[in-house]
């Protein structure tokens, strides 16, 4: 019995585990979205990436996969 309560345990820790990263990723794009509005508004990309996680790079690249083009600088 103590081995199907350990493999209960595993299998809800797995399942909360992909349900916060699923959450993750979504709050990512949501991010990225949002600094891509900022950024067409006249923010930099610099001072936005300053505010988030990512570096400038990243956040230009990610603003690019959603098939907007951030200004240089």
């Amino acid at each position: 019995m103590e081995s199907d309560e350990a493999r209960a345990k595993v299998e809800l820790a797995n399942a909360r585990y992909l349900q916060a990263r699923e959450e993750a990723d979504q709050a990512a794009a949501d991010l990225v979205a949002a600094c891509a509005e900022a950024a067409r508004s006249g923010h930099s990309i610099e001072d936005l990436a300053g505010e988030t996680g990512f570096t400038a790079a990243e956040l230009r690249r990610r603003i690019r996969e959603l098939g907007t083009v951030p200004e240089a600088g």
